[in-house]
């Protein structure tokens, strides 16, 4: 409530936006796609790739098929698609989603490893997450200001190498974990996220025409959402699958899931890193011709 008086008082900024009207029909295409995949997913964990999975694909392909041919020839558009004209944005893009999904999906695998393989409480699967929250809530201010300070890339390629310094240490010490490794990796993962989630929007915001800055910024909200659902369905959708095996024990099951988990997120984290150096070296190359 705070926030929101504060904001009606002293945000002056001049809205800026296309003149084009809202596009109903995008919206819906749009969301019947998202939901699809969402389904798609987590029908992993009860029937694996089965018909239904394949099925809803095949949805979520079609609508989104949709969604772009209604929102570029129509007279009303959700979102500018052309923004996506301009690689480092895209790049950006992919960096957005692959944090939230990283971010939001570990902070549910960690829970449900270590009550079921570790077999620690509820309370203690939950507090291992804390210091991880706080410390990193506290980062991102610091990581806002050596942008302003160095630039984009510094804070943004920092936080891409303790991300998968944090993500592969799960999976590297994995027969070692302990709930004490477990929130020192955890902290180091959320360090990483802090210094680099921030700072990509604000980068992505700045690399088109300031009329387009509004569908950035909506382009990424939705990427951010949707990125922690898939990250969730999918995440937990692999260690019911494992889980739902016939062969040893519950808790050996799910620390085969946990590892299967782990080890694409690390993957998923390395691909990050590498969007990362190569969005920015376009940038700085982009940078150094036009001067």
């Amino acid at each position: 409530m705070i926030s929101l008086v504060c904001g009606q008082l002293f945000i002056r900024n001049k809205p800026l936006g296309n003149d084009k009207a809202f596009s109903y029909g995008s919206l819906i295409t749009l969301a019947i796609a998202l939901i699809s995949i969402i389904s798609a997913v987590s029908s992993i964990g009860k029937q694996g790739f089965g018909k239904q999975f394949w099925l809803l694909l095949l949805v979520a392909i079609i609508f989104f098929s949709a969604f772009i041919y209604i929102n570029n020839h129509g007279k009303s558009e959700l979102f500018d698609l052309k923004v996506f004209k301009v690689v480092p944005l895209r790049l950006s893009t992919v960096t957005y989603f692959n944090l939230q999904f990283i971010n939001i999906g570990i902070s549910l695998v960690i829970p449900i490893y270590v009550q079921y393989v570790l077999h620690s409480s509820a309370i203690v699967a939950g507090l291992i997450l804390f210091p991880g929250s706080l410390i990193g809530a506290f980062i991102s201010p610091f990581a806002g200001t050596l942008a302003d300070r160095y630039g984009f890339a510094t804070p943004v390629i920092s936080g891409g190498i303790l991300l998968v310094i944090g993500t592969s240490c799960f999976g590297i010490f994995q027969r070692h974990l302990t709930p004490l490794l477990i929130t020192i990796f955890f902290v180091i993962l959320r360090i990483g996220f802090n210094f680099a989630f921030s700072n990509t929007i604000s980068n992505a915001s700045m690399l088109v025409q300031p009329q387009n800055a509004p569908d950035v910024n909506s382009i990424f909200n939705m990427v951010q959402q949707f990125a922690g659902s898939l990250g969730t369905s999918l995440l937990a959708s692999t260690i019911a699958l494992f889980q739902m095996g016939n062969s040893g024990s519950l808790m050996g099951r799910t620390y085969a899931g946990g590892q299967f988990d782990f080890i694409l997120l690390g993957v998923l984290a390395i691909i990050t890193l590498l969007t990362m150096v190569t969005n920015y070296r376009m940038q700085q190359k982009k940078e150094s011709v036009s001067q």
